[in-house]
């Protein structure tokens, strides 16, 4: 759920020989010499783009995600944890004594409601995810002792 984060525009003037300069040959989006933008996955060689009439002209790429600090709250309506990750949880403004897990009920073919999954409660006593208000952050790492 979190937002991609894209690099500037880079001035590239490609011609039907050029080679994508990202190290993965993948171009996220570009800019075609007559001002339209394609939105489309793959490497030139992919694309249907007559370089004689058209070139590209400019491209940009999605940067990779930060990694989240392990003491950042996290707000659901930017990202969610995975499913069945354990986190800690800050829920109607309070730190939650017990990490539960992230869950999706079954119903609906597994498309069900989001809900935080407590142990040792009822089932139907889990919460919903209040995708608003709630929000979350990974569990620290444990701690390593020395010689293991």
């Amino acid at each position: 759920m979190s937002k991609s984060k894209w690099s500037d525009w880079i001035d590239w003037h490609a011609t039907a020989d050029s080679v994508c300069p990202l190290k993965d040959g993948t171009l996220h989006q570009v800019i075609f010499s007559d001002g339209d933008k394609s939105f489309v996955d793959g490497s030139p060689e992919t694309w249907a783009w007559n370089a004689e009439e058209l070139s590209i002209t400019a491209y940009r790429y999605e940067l990779p995600e930060e990694p989240t600090k392990a003491d950042e709250w996290i707000k659901c309506s930017e990202q969610t944890p995975n499913l069945g990750q354990r986190v800690i949880l800050q829920s109607k403004g309070v730190i939650q004594n017990y990490m539960p897990l992230f869950d999706q009920g079954d119903n609906d073919f597994g498309m069900g409601e989001h809900f935080w999954e407590f142990e040792d409660v009822n089932e139907a006593d889990n919460p919903l995810v209040d995708f608003e208000k709630d929000c979350w952050m990974p569990r620290p790492e444990p701690l390593k002792q020395e010689g293991t």
